[in-house]
Parts: C-alpha cells; structure tokens; sequence
C-alpha cells in the first residue's frame, strides 16, 4: 500500500488543511448561520464574466381568489362540463444580486510550525473557517437590516409575547410563506402548519424566555423532534423558531441600547456563491525571493459573496430595550 506523506512542509499535508477548511464551511453553512437559516436561503449562483453577479430564480404564484370582502373569487374556477380551465403558466423569474470580494491572509512562523506541527493545520482549519462564517453572517446581518421591511417597529419597553404575536399575525395576514410543513410540536395538520424564524439578541432573548402567558416560551430541549433544531435555535413562542444571535445589531445611538429581532418567513433571502471559494495553505520551510530563510508560512481564503431580500417587504424588524440593558458594557 503507497505511503502518503503528510509533513507539515508536504502538498499532500497542504490540501489536507485546504480540504479541512472547505469542508467546515460548507457543514456550518448547511446547518446554517444566525442570519443565514436553513429554509430562509435562496442560493445565488455567481454568473461568470458578468461584473461581479450572482443570479436566483423565484418561481412566481399562481393567482388565487381575494381576501377581505370578497365572496365570489372561488367562480373563477368554476368548471365547465366537457371542458378544460384554461392553462395557468408556472412561471419563473430571475433576479441578481451584487458581490464583492471578501477575504483574509494568516501568516506564522517556522519555528511554530516546528514546535507544534500537529496543531498548525487543526488550528488554521478552526480559525479560518470561524472568520469565513462570521463575515458571511456579517454580511447577511447587513442585508436584514439594511432592506425595507414590512413592519418596522421601535419600542422603549422589553420584548414581550404580544411584539411577537402582533409580527406574526402581520406576516400571516399579508401572506408570507412558513418554512416547513410541521408544527413545532410534531404535529403536522395536513401539511400546513409550519413556522417563521425569529434572529434575536441575547439581551432580547432573556426577557422574551421569561413570558408567562398562555402558549408561552418552547425551550428546544422539549422540541418534539429535536433532531431538526436550527443552528444556533434556542426555542419557540408564538409560531416562530428563534435563533441566537450575540452579534445581532444593537442600535447605540439609543439611550438605553436598543437590540433588533428580525423575524421572517420562508425563502426571503438570497445569498451567495459558496461556489466561489477559494482556500491557500503555504507551509513553512519553503524559501522563496521574499523569505530566502524559509522562516515563515501563511494560508488564506477569499471569495465572491452577497446578498439581498428575495421579496422586499416579507419581513420585520422590531427593536426594544432589555431589563439587562445596563449590564451591557
């Protein structure tokens, strides 16, 4: 059997760490990011010689009958005997996003190398892939808050279970899509049911798991199906699965902080191009023109990312206050 070398200064230990970084990337982001929720995505494919542009599609909705007053929507459908509805198109829509280029250059020694051989390329591996996913998050932290929203609401009061009921009847009644099937509890209903998924601070969070009302705070730990929980998920309320997030965005310029929770339906945000990443491991110990002693090694990643709300306006934004608000450094 063919020996394979694995030396800190081999290719072969190289595209191992490459290999490794990739990897735990590409599981974070399919278990999914605080801002970045599985079922909340669209993925955006980077459309090559096309000045830096990512394309998704969205499949447009068929027409349904009116709400509010109206009683006769459902005739339209009416059947005639022995003869076929007229055709309904299942049609589809393309839409772009912008990238740009995000990346990181990490440097270390020979004699790092030389003392902890095992541990280089573990450690670049973890450290590496952590930044990578933070600035993806970070980015789409940006698009959240820096697109339209349906409801934008600003408080001077804690979060309480009412903010929450209130966003999701709004969201509900202006018809955005759930992510999923099945009910929080495991229950399925004919295949409706289905949840919102809520990103919010944990200053925010303290206050909204300590609601005593009626159908109150579902800790994940008592999640019917807790093989399905979120990254990042620390429980339900009221229709929607909140996600943690210790980086949401605080708004400073209040007095006191005031901490933003998003709340969303399914398929409300395009993002992309994981496709493009690019990964570089130069072992120390191979000297070039500009370290002719071959005293120093250095790794790195880039890649074409971006992001933009699918539908503007399927989306909340509320921000409140903390009881914990003073503690906040």
């Amino acid at each position: 059997m063919a020996t394979v070398n694995l030396t800190t200064t081999s290719s072969n230990f190289a595209q191992a760490v490459v290999d490794a970084v990739r990897a735990e990337v590409i599981a974070g982001l399919r278990a999914g990011l605080a801002h970045l929720p599985p079922g909340v995505v669209v993925p955006a494919v980077h459309q090559k010689g096309n000045t830096l542009t990512a394309r998704y599609t969205r499949f447009n909705d068929l027409a349904e009958p009116a709400g509010g007053d109206a009683l006769a929507g459902p005739d339209a459908y009416l059947l005639v005997e022995g003869t076929p509805p007229a055709a309904q198109a299942l049609g589809e829509s393309f839409d772009t996003l912008l990238l740009k280029q995000y990346g990181g250059l990490v440097d270390f020694s020979d004699l790092m190398d030389a003392e902890h051989p095992a541990d280089i390329g573990k450690t670049f591996s973890e450290r590496v892939s952590r930044q990578m996913k933070a600035v993806l998050d970070g980015i789409a932290k940006a698009v959240w808050h820096g697109s339209a929203a349906s409801f934008v609401v600003t408080s001077t009061t804690i979060i309480k279970g009412d903010d929450v009921r209130k966003m999701v009847a709004l969201l509900s009644n202006a018809g955005v899509p759930r992510v999923g099937g099945g009910n929080i509890d495991g229950t399925s209903e004919g295949g409706e049911g289905g949840y919102y998924v809520g990103i919010i601070s944990p200053m925010a969070a303290y206050d909204l798991k300590a609601e005593t009302t009626a159908g109150g705070w579902l800790d994940v730990a008592r999640y019917a199906n807790p093989e399905s929980i979120l990254s990042g998920e620390i429980g339900a309320f009221a229709g929607v699965r909140f996600v943690e997030s210790p980086k949401g965005r605080i708004d400073v310029a209040a007095t006191p902080d005031t901490f933003k929770t998003i709340i969303a339906g399914a398929n409300s945000i395009a993002f992309g191009d994981l496709g493009t990443m690019f990964l570089s491991y130069l072992p120390a110990g191979v000297a070039t023109k500009d370290d002719p002693l071959a005293q120093k090694g250095e790794a790195g990643w880039k890649m074409l990312a971006g992001g933009a709300q699918v539908k503007l306006g399927q989306t909340t934004r509320f921000g409140t206050i903390s009881s914990t608000s003073t503690l906040v450094p």
